[in-house]
């Protein structure tokens, strides 16, 4: 999970509005329905075999993931949106202006409620494997999307960047709370810290590589 889901969210919403748009902003939710309908499933069931082995059978994992899942709220919120364009259900104005207000100011409570996450997390033990998850997510895992990205048709290139600039962020801020029910919490918050401040330097190395930035469109 540390290497596959990034922090689309928070970082990932933030970003890519800033550098690409509202209209890249797609490119976020379908990363975020990815992450939170296949990888995450898959990897919560991973996780749940091998904390039962072979006593807790096979239904056992799969309810315990299916309530999980079922629970989180940013599927909820998805499933909800999905539900409310396909039936084409609109609020009323009042409540649309309020929603409107909180999702412009989405992007900057984002970034600040990173920084609350992290903020009382420290390095306790396990720096090898944290470093060694950091650089899987920020190394392994862009090239792995770059791959995959030379291998289909070419698409449109805003989304193209921007998922490439996703593939560059840190993991997902759940992360070492997820760990933490398979005993992995401190060293996955130890990974989190590191990736989060190594980022810093491989995000602008990507957009800078990229050629993204200052005068892009879409950039301030």
């Amino acid at each position: 999970m540390g290497l596959s889901m990034s922090n689309s969210g928070y970082i990932g919403y933030a970003l890519v509005g800033q550098l690409f748009g509202a209209e890249a902003l797609i490119a976020v939710a379908m990363t975020m329905m990815v992450e939170i309908l296949l990888i995450m499933p898959l990897t919560l069931i991973l996780a749940e075999f091998n904390a039962q082995g072979r006593h807790g059978g096979v239904l056992r994992p799969l309810r315990n993931v299916a309530l999980l899942v079922v629970k989180n709220p940013i599927l909820l919120a998805i499933a909800a949106g999905l539900l409310c364009a396909w039936l084409g259900v609109t609020l009323p104005r009042m409540l649309g202006r309020t929603i409107d207000l909180l999702a412009a100011s989405a992007a900057a409570v984002a970034l600040f409620a990173v920084g609350g996450s992290l903020a009382g997390e420290r390095l306790h033990r396990g720096l090898g494997a944290a470093a060694g998850i950091a650089l899987g997510k920020l190394i392994v895992h862009p090239l792995a999307v770059l791959l995959m990205l030379a291998l289909v048709p070419p698409f449109d290139p805003t989304l193209t960047q921007a998922a490439l600039v996703i593939a560059g962020l840190p993991m997902v801020t759940i992360f070492p709370l997820l760990a933490q029910r398979y005993g992995q919490g401190e060293q996955c918050a130890s990974a989190l810290l590191v990736t989060t401040l190594l980022s810093f330097v491989t995000l602008n190395l990507g957009l800078w590589a990229l050629g993204i930035g200052a005068g892009h469109p879409g950039s301030p």
